[in-house]
């Protein structure tokens, strides 16, 4: 498996360098829900490591949770990532991105292992997409692999966070991303270490993050803006900057009274 090389350095020179430019790039704007993420935030402490598993609707999923987790969570985070996307892109290793073979058993209860070993020390996460694929958000089931609840059965305690993601186009040239947090639970792992313990888990974690996300498409189904902030603005769009032309260009007409 490939390791992750994380260091402070590393990981603020490519957050500030190349992620963040590249989501202000790719997206109108990116809307976090308000209350939820807030209380997951101030309800975990910080010696207690967190888990957030999340959709996988897209390429920029990961980018997208670690710009919530500077904002709110600021925890030193690890990343399960394929890894052939991994040995394509491996500067991610310096923001803490780690592989995983799902078709090797071996290199994956290594990986698992790697994984919980990261969250040993005090301010840790792991972020891992228990999906395993980039799948449409609307698709249900689920479908959660076990490796997620396996990893937290390595663990005598944790934080698991459901994150659901959305992208959508509006009423901009570029897609909107929307995330929304689901309510932390703290979860003794080796209570789940047997077979039916991990299925039962695994379903138990599906369907908190499926609820999670039929909200989050809910609000946004009904136009329910008011219930998430901007975390952040991208770049405008032709739009955008045509709108501006044609406001500056009418004031610059107008009649001028003296």
């Amino acid at each position: 498996m490939i390791t992750a090389r994380y260091t402070r350095l590393s990981a603020l020179l490519i957050r500030r360098l190349m992620l963040r430019p590249q989501l202000q790039s790719a997206f109108s704007s990116v809307f976090v829900g308000r209350a939820s993420t807030h209380s997951a935030a101030d309800s975990i402490a910080k010696e207690t490591p967190i888990i957030f598993y999340c959709n996988h609707c897209s390429w920029w999923d990961g980018h997208l949770i670690d710009q919530l987790n500077q904002e709110q969570f600021g925890r030193e985070t690890y990343t399960m990532m394929e890894d052939r996307q991994l040995s394509k892109y491996a500067f991610l290793r310096y923001i803490g991105c780690f592989s995983v073979n799902r078709t090797n058993i071996r290199t994956s209860l290594e990986s698992m292992t790697y994984a919980a070993a990261c969250l040993t020390k005090p301010n840790r996460a792991l972020l891992i997409f228990p999906q395993g694929e980039i799948l449409a958000h609307d698709i249900r089931p689920l479908k959660f692999f076990q490796g997620l609840a396996r990893i937290i059965s390595m663990v005598p305690q944790v934080a698991c966070i459901p994150v659901a993601i959305r992208l959508d186009f509006l009423n901009e040239q570029r897609p909107t991303a929307w995330i929304a947090v689901g309510q932390p639970r703290l979860m003794a792992g080796p209570v789940h270490d047997s077979r039916p313990g991990l299925k039962a888990l695994t379903a138990e974690l599906e369907a908190l993050l499926t609820k999670t996300l039929d909200d989050l498409s809910s609000d946004i189904r009904d136009r329910r803006f008011t219930s998430f902030r901007l975390s952040l603005v991208g770049r405008p769009g032709i739009d955008q900057l045509w709108d501006s032309f044609r406001g500056k260009l009418h004031k610059l007409s107008a009649p001028r009274i003296f």
